[in-house]
């Protein structure tokens, strides 16, 4: 706990950052699911045929995963604040529109029938009438969607969103519990203190607590959410180019790498766009449609998994191949390859290597049987991935989990799997008691990283060309190991790793 509130402390502008794009992303989606959920509700109570069809919709929405909802508006919102509102706004509907039409239900048929013999009209008893008396148990739906709507708030990294998710998912990156903690917390604690107002509103209007106390409870949480909305409508300097990046430390370290360098040499203003859990799911078609300008790829990641190709030529083939692709296609250009392969791997605990004698690939295969395997989700569906790599070595394991990439190494070590699939560079790979197999017939390619530009920012800043050039073999393999190293083991910040690396390279004085 003394650690989680140190590291608030000493990085507290940039938690009090993340604070406020998380309320920001909230607080409109609340807004706007409380309008649509108040008016739905009044709309089904009146048309009361459409009641069990709206309530069954939105119920099936409400059971929809958030990563799912996420991955199905990308393709149609993009990636950001919008997506995240939207997706957050669909989950919030539930509880207000069925709270608004219990509470509009439960209302006492008597005062509505001596209301209407003194002449009111329906919207009169409406506004004067059904509403206020139905008040307690539409608040009580707005105290879940508000609760929901933080909880939730925290998985919009996802997909480049703001908020406090991101310390949650650079420190699963990094390997840094402590800073994902400190996210987990804060948002825990601003979701508990929100659930408390509400509570002390609902018991005010239930007991018919002092007004004064009830009408102060409600002032308070109008202000945070109009300053929220209002704060989220004032103009921001745009920034000039954004670099994205997932959240792996390597992608982390070498975009910031990037960002110092165009920093450096040009008058260009940067926007990181940093922890995109999705990778080339989500950076590949935000590039295309114009979200992002520029960001990191691996040569076999876009063979395979964006071109969806087959075959596997050699290098220089395939690197002509994917900058013509890019290039015609999607009006994309490979600029700057930094000079290391980061490729699939496997490692197995190295008593099991000593025990079996294994070396290879082929090796393992002839135990597979026996061998418990893990990978991350994304390896299991690509087309040089978990199919493809049991049919080319005849492998048939005990068994195989999808494991986060950030926590495969944890899962091997505590004997959770017998094999993981790794990455070349991993920091964590170095005094791990792991023995890394050799690809024996090649199944993977490499994966050289390099820079992926929109050939319209390029034509708008020209001077972009020389900058993405200084990072041509700028990291050998090894270098790139111990940077990642830095941050997975010994819990650095990717920028401190990279400003440090570029002044040793003399890029920075």
């Amino acid at each position: 706990m003394i650690d989680i509130i140190n590291i608030i402390i000493e990085r507290k502008e940039w938690f009090l950052g993340l604070m406020g794009q998380h309320l920001m992303i909230a607080g409109i989606a609340i807004v706007l699911a409380g309008l649509i959920g108040l008016f739905t509700g009044i709309l089904i109570y009146e048309k009361k045929k459409l009641a069990g069809v709206v309530l069954s919709i939105t119920n099936v929405l409400y059971t929809i995963p958030d990563i799912a909802m996420f991955g199905f508006l990308i393709p149609l919102t993009g990636i950001g604040n919008k997506t995240a509102v939207i997706a957050l706004t669909i989950y919030s509907l539930l509880p207000m529109i069925r709270n608004t039409y219990t509470g509009l239900a439960q209302v006492d048929p008597d005062i509505i029938e001596a209301a209407s013999g003194m002449g009111s009209t329906k919207l009169q008893m409406l506004i004067k009438i059904r509403l206020p008396l139905a008040f307690p148990v539409i608040l009580t739906g707005i105290r879940s969607m508000v609760v929901m709507a933080v909880s939730i708030a925290g998985i919009a990294s996802f997909i480049g969103a703001g908020g406090l998710g991101q310390a949650i998912y650079r420190g699963i990156a990094t390997n840094n519990q402590t800073l994902m903690l400190a996210g987990s917390m804060i948002i825990a604690l601003i979701a508990i203190l929100l659930d408390t107002l509400f509570s002390f509103c609902e018991q005010s209007f239930e007991k018919r607590k002092s007004t004064r106390k009830r009408n102060f409870a409600i002032a308070f949480l109008v202000i945070i959410f109009g300053s929220v909305v209002i704060g989220s409508l004032v103009p921001v300097e745009k920034k000039e180019i954004v670099v994205a990046y997932d959240n792996t430390a390597e992608e982390a370290i070498v975009a910031n790498m990037l960002i110092m360098l165009i920093e450096k040499n040009t008058d260009i203003t940067v926007e990181e766009m940093g922890d995109l859990a999705g990778g080339e799911t989500v950076m590949f078609p935000a590039a295309v449609e114009g979200e992002i300008d520029i960001y990191p790829e691996y040569t076999g990641t876009a063979w395979l998994a964006v071109l969806k190709h087959t075959d596997i030529p050699d290098q220089e083939t395939m690197n002509e191949q994917l900058q013509l692709e890019f290039n015609d296609k999607y009006d994309l250009r490979w600029l700057g390859m930094y000079g290391f392969n980061n490729s699939y791997g496997i490692a197995v605990k190295q008593e099991i290597a000593d025990k079996y004698n294994l070396k290879t690939f082929s090796d393992l295969a002839k135990i597979s049987g026996e061998i418990r395997f893990g990978a991350e989700p994304g390896f299991f569906e690509r087309e040089d991935g978990y199919n493809r790599l049991c049919e080319v070595y005849d492998m048939n394991f005990a068994s195989h989990s999808d494991i986060n990439f950030a926590l495969k190494y944890d899962a091997i070590e505590s004997n959770k799997v017998d094999a993981i699939i790794i990455f070349t560079t991993d920091g964590r790979l170095a005094g791990s008691r792991l023995t890394v197999l050799e690809d024996d017939k090649n199944l993977f390619p490499k994966y050289l990283c390099g820079n992926v530009i929109r050939i319209e920012t390029l034509q708008k800043y020209p001077q972009l060309e020389a900058v993405l050039k200084l990072t041509n073999n700028l990291i050998s393999d090894e270098e790139m190991s111990w940077l990642n190293k830095q941050v997975e083991v010994e819990g650095r910040e990717p920028y401190e790793v990279a400003k440090e690396f570029l002044r040793s390279k003399g890029f920075l004085e």
